[in-house]
């Protein structure tokens, strides 16, 4: 008997979100990040009818659900990673959400900002095409 395509997206989504609070030591603000991430990737994704681009995405979920609860149980370089992501993304949406009005930064400080979250982009680009993994 084949296993629809949505039971395993949903099995697969349930996995990655179960996965995201013990990877970052069960902290509040770091499991919601991740947790909304992992929410905005699947409703992004949702309307995806290529069955290739699909079983595409389905690995690197996959993948990316081992990162996670490997994250959870070593407590080494992936528990670094994962938690420094949710550090970056709870940055880059409290940025989002009310700019820094009070301090204006200036061209340089705003050059620094951007070429820091390029960096970041670059960085976390490289370690998910270098492990077929998933990681906002």
């Amino acid at each position: 008997m084949e296993t629809s395509t949505s039971f395993i997206a949903r099995s697969l989504y349930r996995r990655l979100w179960r996965a995201c609070g013990p990877a970052v030591n069960k902290a509040t603000a770091p499991t919601r990040a991740l947790r909304k991430s992992v929410r905005d990737s699947f409703r992004e994704t949702r309307e995806v009818s290529d069955p290739v681009t699909r079983e595409m995405l389905l690995e690197r979920g996959e993948n990316t659900a081992r990162f996670l609860y490997s994250a959870a149980h070593t407590g080494s370089r992936e528990h670094q990673l994962t938690h420094n992501i949710a550090a970056m993304t709870m940055f880059r949406r409290g940025y989002a959400g009310r700019p820094p009005v009070k301090h204006k930064l200036n061209k340089e400080q705003q050059a620094l900002h951007d070429d820091v979250y390029a960096a970041f982009e670059r960085t976390l680009a490289a370690v998910n095409e270098s492990h077929n993994l998933s990681l906002r």
